[in-house]
């Protein structure tokens, strides 16, 4: 399956299911903000990057830009292939502008440092490009 079609699919299955929009502190701000946390222009932005940001977008609108009357909001990150970097933005995305949803985090490094933050902080994430048994494993 292409990144174009794998990426709408994924975000459809989340919020279609619900998981995007489930009880935790962000819920009280009125929408649902997803964030694309990838690797924009080094050796995987084929991979991801703006491919993934793109399908992102094109998932919303196929979706009506809503989940009930909440409006669905995209941010998107470079992190340049470093793990602490992404971390760092997911992180604040999380606290500052409480992202619902973190999809990426193209190397097993970063997505397995995503998926951890993501149990700590109670926020969904979804890697469509890394590959690790780790993310299936004890990351998961």
């Amino acid at each position: 399956m292409s990144k174009t079609k794998l990426m709408p699919a994924l975000l459809a299955a989340a919020l279609s299911a619900g998981i995007a929009v489930q009880a935790k502190p962000s819920d009280t701000d009125g929408k649902v903000v997803i964030g694309v946390v990838a690797d924009m222009g080094g050796v995987y932005s084929a991979l991801s990057g703006p491919g993934s940001v793109a399908a992102a977008k094109m998932a919303i609108e196929d979706f009506g830009g809503k989940i009930g009357d909440k409006p669905i909001e995209l941010l998107s990150a470079d992190y340049q292939l470093k793990a602490d970097v992404g971390l760092g933005i997911a992180k604040r995305w999380i606290e500052s502008d409480g992202v619902d949803l973190i999809l990426e985090g193209t190397d097993s490094a970063t997505a397995s440092g995503l998926f951890d933050l993501g149990k700590q902080t109670e926020t969904v994430t979804i890697a469509a490009s890394a590959a690790s048994t780790a993310l299936h494993n004890e990351h998961c």
